[in-house]
């Protein structure tokens, strides 16, 4: 499947920002190690596609010249694709395991490589998910900058849809083969399509985060800084209860009794001389209202926090 890719890495003097070396791994395994973005041309001549781990942010300025002579190259940035397919991976960084110290210089020809054995794992785990999960990934980004290239290279290798998408982006369309893919996993009311249109790759990288059940993991670091929309969507698809009791998520996921006997394993609330003062301030706290609970002694507070 990386027939068609040349995966580079640059190494780039903190302060000066000069090129200090560059490094690339070529279609048939071709190693180059240079100064010279133009010494990349017979290599980028026979690619399609030009991957690097955080590319988009980093060496694109320094190998600009490569692109205006190759037009053809498309970008893949394994760095998004790894917070992509592990949302909460602590660190999306590639490994430095050579490094002796600090002060060891990186080598910009073993981090293309390990970007090549990335890339590979990344389209194997994302090959081996959910058909209809693809899909929905390449409804949703496959028009966005930063993952454009990734579906045109991985687009032959989509499974069939089960129905056909339009033929070109449709926002409302896509909202509902996610509502329906999702459904009783996120709030019906959730504005899917205004997050479809305004902030698809925070969605994602939401949906992603609920399709491996990691609900109880925070979002990366990398995510949560270059990203914070991230945890605004995150809460509307699964922690604000909409108040529809026909919503199969709401109704069930953010019940105050359910979420009792599910994690506290109690049957029912502690009632104080005939009052429900535990489930008022439980259903208070998930319907995101502001509340100052006074409770007797005995009258259960410490559940409610």
């Amino acid at each position: 499947m990386q027939n068609s890719l040349l995966f580079i890495d640059c190494e780039v003097h903190a302060k000066s920002g000069k090129v200090i070396e560059i490094g690339a791994i070529g279609p048939a395994g071709q190693v180059y190690r240079g100064i010279s973005p133009g010494g990349l041309a017979s290599l980028a001549g026979a690619s399609s596609f030009l991957c690097g781990h955080n590319i988009f942010a980093h060496d694109l300025p320094h190998v600009q010249t490569l692109l205006d002579s190759n037009p053809q190259l498309q970008i893949i940035d394994s760095l998004l694709l790894s917070a992509l397919l592990h949302p909460t991976r602590l660190s999306h960084a590639l490994p430095k395991e050579e490094k002796t110290s600090p002060d060891t210089p990186n080598d910009p020809v073993a981090d293309a490589k390990k970007c090549q054995a990335l890339f590979g794992e990344l389209t194997c785990q994302l090959f081996a998910s959910d058909p209809d999960w693809q899909q929905l990934l390449s409804l949703l980004l496959g028009s966005h900058a930063g993952f454009q290239g990734f579906f045109s290279y991985y687009r032959p290798f989509l499974p069939t849809p089960p129905q056909t998408p339009p033929q070109t982006p449709d926002p409302e369309w896509t909202a509902k083969q996610i509502q329906q893919y999702f459904h009783g996993r996120l709030c019906g009311q959730a504005p899917l399509k205004a997050y479809v249109q305004n902030c698809p790759l925070e969605l994602a990288f939401c949906l992603s985060k609920i399709e491996a059940g990691q609900m109880d993991a925070p979002f990366s670091p990398w995510i949560q800084n270059a990203h914070p929309q991230a945890e605004t969507v995150l809460h509307s698809l699964r922690l604000q209860p909409c108040g529809d009791r026909s919503c199969a998520y709401c109704h069930k996921g953010l019940d105050a009794l359910r979420g009792l006997q599910k994690f506290f394993g109690f049957p029912s609330f502690r009632s104080y001389d005939g009052e429900p003062l535990q489930e008022r301030a439980a259903r208070a706290a998930l319907e995101g209202r502001s509340l100052l609970a006074i409770f007797p002694t005995g009258g259960g507070k410490s559940l409610c926090y």
